[in-house]
């Protein structure tokens, strides 16, 4: 330590602190351990499905404003354009409810691994979005 309170080298800095996998691999640690836990053991684990469910539901309601607000900007302004607009974000706002309901609907039922078709789905989408965007930046 310097004079002034901070690290060597480092004047007028406070010293450095021990890094947090420091605290983590201490027995006497505060802090949670860093180390994979199994599904569903992990702190909140048993309110994350109930977390999800309300998500859904902010997201539902928070369209149902964007929905509204589109009427109303029919109804004021009165033009066709507005209306068509008002009538399409309406549709996809029922198509949303309907994956909402499905969606919760399935998170009610017991949790399952997810099969290997799903997975490997899911990264042939993302490796598809990269090749899009990557088409793009050219």
């Amino acid at each position: 330590m310097t004079a002034s309170g901070g690290a060597p080298g480092r004047p007028g800095h406070p010293p450095r602190r021990e890094s947090a996998s420091s605290f983590a691999s201490s027995p006497s640690s505060s802090f949670p351990s860093r180390s994979p836990a199994a599904p569903g053991d992990g702190p909140g684990a048993e309110t994350q499905p109930e977390r999800t469910r309300l998500a859904w539901r902010r997201s539902t309601l928070t369209f149902l404003v964007t929905v509204l607000l589109a009427w109303r900007g029919a109804v004021v302004t009165g033009s066709i354009p507005w209306y068509a607009g008002a009538v399409l974000v309406t549709l996809l706002w029922a198509g949303f409810l309907v994956l909402a309901h499905r969606r919760i609907t399935a998170l009610a039922a017991a949790p399952a691994a997810p099969g290997r078709a799903p997975v490997l789905g899911a990264a042939g989408v993302v490796l598809a979005g990269c090749a899009v965007a990557a088409a793009l930046l050219r």
